[in-house]
This record gives C-alpha cells, sequence and structure tokens, in this order.
C-alpha cells in the first residue's frame, strides 16, 4: 500500500531507525518499524487525533 509522506518526515527516518536498532541491540527494517507504528496508533488514536489538531483539523470544535 503505497503512501506519501513530507520530505521532513522521510529525512527523520533514518535517526528512528538508528535509535531503535540502539534500543533493540539489532537492525530494525525500515518496513517493520512502519508496521509497528501504525500498530501502536491503532491502539492509541488518541495520539493521532492530537498530530492532526496540530495540523489544523478540528480548529472549528475548539
Amino acid at each position: 500500500m503505497p503512501y506519501f509522506l513530507r520530505e521532513e518526515i522521510i529525512n527523520a527516518e533514518d535517526e528512528l531507525q538508528d535509535t531503535l536498532e540502539e534500543r533493540l541491540g539489532e537492525d530494525v527494517y525500515k518496513s517493520d518499524y512502519r508496521e509497528a507504528a501504525m500498530v501502536v496508533v491503532q491502539r492509541r488514536p488518541e495520539l493521532i487525533a492530537e498530530m492532526l489538531r496540530e495540523w489544523g483539523y478540528d480548529l472549528a470544535d475548539r
């Protein structure tokens, strides 16, 4: 399933991957941490709502 990311998000992925590999003590595939991130936010939809509000969603209700 293709999806598009902003350039600053793509640029930050190397740092995220390095952090995860340091914490886990082994190599981590980009596809694996992206999928894990989807699982995390599916379990915590309030995190998505918070980010979307930062991007301007839900302004009418504030």
